[in-house]
């Protein structure tokens, strides 16, 4: 069956796009929705965590119990007036030194900054054209904002032909982290549960199967099965708070997986992405590589970016 894959040009569509033409599927056409702004993606919500606590944790009521008190706890310190206040912040810090490590972390992930935007993977549209040539198959480009991606996908999909989208559409997901032993990753965890949602809501109203063949795997795996299937990936976007921006350009290899690791194991940053955008120039399902001529580093809102002004397909077996 023919299938349509939302195409950003980073490792984890491609990488979608490679497992799920493994399985027997063919690709129809790339999407590839370009956004103007910055955002947030699926914020998370108080409601998420509740659903979370009730449907994914599986703990025993008690260990529920202690969360649920924790969170509406916190809920009510947000909302009393100053003149009470001191006694339940007390009664909080207490509740919270308490309860288990990972109700700390719960509560640790809702107390992490929330105004944190998400940044788009800042690749010119006719650099991520040029991956569709590679590939030999044709690419639909679309200018959105995070308000209007949804409109505008629902429209894309609905021309389409039904013969090229009858497998559904293939989605560059990927799975949460395994331990949920620090805030960030807890938070990231809910967020990701909040996108899986969506997602299927969005094809579900359009009909369509929302395919996302990286939830099978760990993080981990992800890059190293990127290194193992010789595709050549670039780093074009790092949060220096996190990443170092001596990245930047840098192929995904061991050394990169290494670091990322350690960086998980310390910070909590997510290992198949959270902190970091990238652009693939090579993989098996490319008929040509593509070669970066000339780029720069730049910043823009916080976030450190390569910015590729030109390329050229290549031969594969034209040295780098």
């Amino acid at each position: 069956m023919r299938v349509a894959v939302n195409w950003s040009g980073g490792k984890d569509c491609c990488l979608s796009c490679y497992e799920t033409v493994s399985k027997g599927y063919e690709v129809s056409t790339l999407l590839n929705f370009v956004y103007t702004d910055y955002g947030r993606f699926a914020p998370m919500k108080f409601s998420h965590i509740l659903k979370y606590m009730f449907t994914d944790a599986r703990r025993n009521t008690a260990h529920k119990f202690s969360v649920l008190s924790s969170l509406v706890l916190r809920e009510v310190v947000k909302r009393t007036p100053t003149r009470v206040l001191s006694p339940l912040k007390f009664a909080f810090r207490t509740v919270g030194r308490l309860t288990p490590h990972e109700v700390s972390n719960v509560v640790g992930a809702v107390n992490i900054n929330a105004s944190r935007r998400m940044v788009p993977h800042e690749v010119a549209p006719e650099i991520v054209a040029m991956q569709a040539e590679a590939m030999g198959l044709p690419i639909i480009q679309r200018q959105v904002t995070w308000d209007t991606f949804d409109d505008q996908f629902k429209s894309t999909v609905r021309k389409l032909d039904r013969t090229d989208i009858e497998g559904g559409v293939v989605w560059g997901m990927i799975p949460p982290d395994t331990v949920l032993d620090h805030p960030r990753k807890m938070k990231k965890y809910m967020n990701l549960k909040v996108q899986y949602d969506w997602i299927n809501k969005l094809c579900g109203d359009l009909g369509v199967k929302a395919i996302l063949p990286l939830l099978e795997k760990t993080p981990e795996q992800i890059l190293t099965e990127l290194v193992e299937n010789g595709f050549e990936v670039i780093i074009v976007v790092v949060n220096p708070e996190f990443v170092g921006e001596e990245w930047l350009g840098h192929k995904i290899d061991q050394d990169f997986i290494n670091e990322i690791c350690r960086l998980n194991r310390e910070k909590g940053i997510h290992i198949a992405g959270d902190e970091y955008h990238t652009f693939v120039t090579d993989c098996s399902l490319f008929k040509k590589r593509i070669k970066v001529l000339q780029s720069r580093k730049v910043s823009k809102d916080g976030y450190s970016i390569l910015e590729i002004s030109k390329a050229e397909l290549v031969a594969k077996d034209e040295n780098s």
